[in-house]
C-alpha cells in the first residue's frame, strides 16, 4: 500500500542518497534527490489540494540534499542546490531554507551573499513587490 504519507517520506530519499554516497557514488545519490524532488514538486503543483501538504517534506528534502553536498564537499553545486531551493514554486517561501542557506554562505566566509540571502528572504529585491521570499510571519522571526 503506497500512500502519500510513506511515498513523501524525505527520510527514504536521505537514507538512498547516502548509501549511494557512503559505496562512493556521489552522482548516484544526487540523481536520488534530484529525481525525487522533481517528482514531489510536480505532484504538489499539480494536486488539487494546493502544495501546503508536501510543502514541509520538500523544504526538507532541499536542505538534506544541500547538506548531502556539503557532506560531500561539492560547495559550488551545495550552493546551487540552495538557490535551486529558494527558487522552488513550493517550498522557496520555507524559513528554514533561507535561514540555513545564509548560515551556510556565513561558514563559507560568504558575508557579502549571506547579508543578500537575508534580505532577499525579509525584504526581497528590487524587483519584488512583495515584502521578501519569507511569507509566513513566524518563520520571518
Amino acid at each position: 500500500m503506497d500512500t502519500d504519507s510513506n511515498k513523501y517520506d524525505p527520510n527514504t530519499i536521505i537514507s538512498a542518497a547516502d548509501a549511494r554516497l557512503a559505496s562512493g557514488d556521489l552522482d548516484g545519490g544526487q540523481l536520488v534527490f534530484q529525481s525525487a524532488l522533481l517528482d514531489w514538486v510536480d505532484h504538489a503543483r499539480e494536486s488539487t489540494g494546493g502544495v501546503e501538504p508536501l510543502q514541509d517534506a520538500i523544504a526538507t528534502l532541499w536542505l538534506a540534499y544541500a547538506h548531502f553536498l556539503r557532506k560531500a564537499q561539492q560547495y559550488k553545486s551545495a550552493f546551487d542546490a540552495y538557490e535551486q531551493a529558494t527558487s522552488c514554486p513550493v517550498a522557496g517561501s520555507v524559513g528554514r531554507i533561507w535561514l540555513d542557506y545564509a548560515r551556510f554562505a556565513e561558514e563559507r566566509d560568504k558575508k557579502r551573499k549571506a547579508q543578500q540571502v537575508y534580505l532577499k528572504a525579509l525584504v526581497g529585491d528590487k524587483d519584488d513587490a512583495t515584502g521578501g521570499a519569507v511569507t509566513d510571519e513566524q518563520d520571518r522571526q
